[in-house]
């Protein structure tokens, strides 16, 4: 008995040590995890809180209803906005000017996103997969923007194929899926531009790009629904990351033989010049083999692109086809335009020409931003604005680019859609100001595209492609809206003001 007694006390022992041990474990486990940010709300500062709206109210309207009440409301000042994302200071204009050129270490556009887009989890930026982000910006910014020109044959080339492959002979009217059919073109156009015709066309690569879109944005929101503390382990269960991590494995297999062979062709002097080269002889020694890097390069460059560009696209078409008394005079354009050059296809150079196409998408842009907020940044360090205000570490800001775009103080007629806005506004002017790719914050300027050395690095990209894309359907193609319809009505988030991709329109071939 008395041994019975003493082994249970033993095994007792035992395994109260084990439970211990593992509750310290645990404990420890935790308490090394990377803490997350949360942002810090400011003292004295009015503070506007919809955390608690529903997703489907801030859907319908939660978000641009709050941003513009309050922007008015507290006209010229600070005022935060708590969201399910977070804590924002919104900034008035005024700011702008002493806070863009500050550098990285004093306000992060890349902190910012690690925080808003979980990156630590979904491995959506350069930086979370051990990688600097200043090569694929090099890229961008400058192989990409350089060789625009010497690009165009191609991008129309690849524009004629993916509408000719999408829409088949359209002689007669033909109910399509605007977004979709747009999604598939801008892939095709910009697959052509950042891999080459040796890939872009490839049926598993195309898809890749289209759908690591939707396959981020939902890791996105679900892993937001976990509380911080669970992310770390709920990143390994959570289906949608999961997804992430396959998305690129798949794109690492159909890189396997793509980037040995460009290797070859680069230490040949042959290789195309595209972004798959530029980035390849961008990075240092040990990552230009990396397929991880070059699959991930693939993925989160061919999102920003197809995404903000399908969008604005649709955006565009939609104000278009709702107000048919533009198409003429637009399409008469792009004709004198088109009959200046010697090749079938719009240059670099001619795209300075097309002032009536420019002035009504940057006017759509204007009315349907993607962003309702715009210059978002995590500030690292304490600063001291000019008026004496501080912005302590760790908070965050923003500037109301809706707001600011339907501000009565900044335009004469805000709520009123005007495709020749910006060509009035030009006059003779034959410079960048006005233009759709231009950013300012001044009277009658937008800041959709940012300001500053962060201002959007591939809006110059963006531009020359939307155009290309439009002045093809628009020579090529008869388009309006279903009978009895009028434009579809947009679908607001807590990111922006997106086009509702699902609504069909009509499309013929012209006769």
């Amino acid at each position: 008995m008395l041994d019975d007694l003493n082994t249970y006390a033993v095994q007792h022992q035992t395994l109260s040590a084990l439970v211990v041990g593992a509750v310290v474990l645990m404990v420890a486990y935790f308490l090394a995890l990377p803490r997350e940010h949360v942002s810090p709300i400011l003292a004295n500062v009015p503070l506007v809180d919809i955390s608690e709206v529903k997703k489907g109210q801030v859907e319908l309207g939660g978000l641009q209803d709050a941003l513009s009440m309050n922007c008015e409301k507290y006209r010229g000042q600070l005022w935060q906005l708590k969201t399910r994302h977070g804590t924002v200071v919104v900034l008035p204009e005024r700011f702008i000017s002493e806070l863009c050129y500050l550098p990285e270490e004093f306000v992060s556009l890349e902190a910012k996103n690690t925080d808003r887009f979980f990156t630590r989890y979904t491995r959506l930026t350069p930086t979370s997969i051990g990688h600097d982000p200043a090569h694929l910006l090099h890229c961008v910014k400058h192989d990409l923007t350089r060789n625009i020109g010497s690009m165009m044959k191609e991008i129309f080339e690849e524009t004629e194929y993916a509408f000719n492959s999408s829409l088949g002979e359209c002689n007669d009217w033909k109910e399509i899926a605007l977004g979709n059919v747009l999604t598939r073109a801008v892939a095709l156009v910009s697959g052509r531009v950042f891999a080459g015709p040796e890939l872009n066309r490839n049926p598993d690569y195309l898809q890749s790009i289209i759908d690591f879109t939707f396959v981020a944005f939902k890791a996105i929101e679900a892993i937001s629904r976990y509380p911080a503390w669970q992310r770390p382990v709920a990143q390994y269960w959570v289906e949608e990351v999961r997804g992430i991590k396959r998305s690129l494995n798949q794109m690492e297999k159909i890189l396997a033989s793509i980037v040995p062979e460009r290797l070859r062709l680069i230490s040949e002097g042959k290789a195309p010049s595209n972004l798959t080269t530029w980035h390849i002889n961008s990075v240092p020694a040990e990552k230009k083999k990396d397929l991880t890097v070059h699959a991930h390069t693939q993925l989160v460059v061919s999102t920003a692109a197809i995404h903000n560009t399908t969008m604005l696209t649709t955006h565009i078409i939609f104000d278009l086809l709702a107000r048919p008394e533009y198409i003429g005079p637009i399409r008469d354009e792009i004709s004198e335009v088109l009959s200046h050059e010697n090749d079938n296809y719009l240059t670099k150079s001619s795209m300075t020409k097309l002032r009536k196409l420019d002035s009504f998408m940057k006017e759509s842009q204007r009315i349907h931003p993607l962003g309702l907020l715009t210059f978002e940044r995590k500030v690292m360090k304490d600063i001291t604005l000019h008026d004496g205000t501080v912005l302590p570490k760790g908070c965050c800001f923003a500037v109301p680019a809706y707001f600011m775009a339907m501000d009565p103080e900044r335009w004469g007629n805000p709520q009123e859609f005007d495709g020749n806005r910006f060509l009035k506004l030009r006059g003779d002017n034959s410079g960048g100001k006005y233009t759709f790719i231009e950013t300012g914050i001044g009277q009658n300027d937008l800041i959709a595209f940012g300001h500053g050395p962060h201002a959007c690095p591939g809006r110059f990209f963006l531009n020359n492609e939307i155009k290309v894309i439009l002045s093809y359907l628009l020579l090529n193609y008869e388009m309006k809206l279903l009978d009895g319809e009028s434009r579809p009505e947009n679908l607001v988030s807590a990111d922006g003001i997106g086009p509702a991709y699902s609504k069909k329109i009509l499309i013929r071939r012209r006769r």
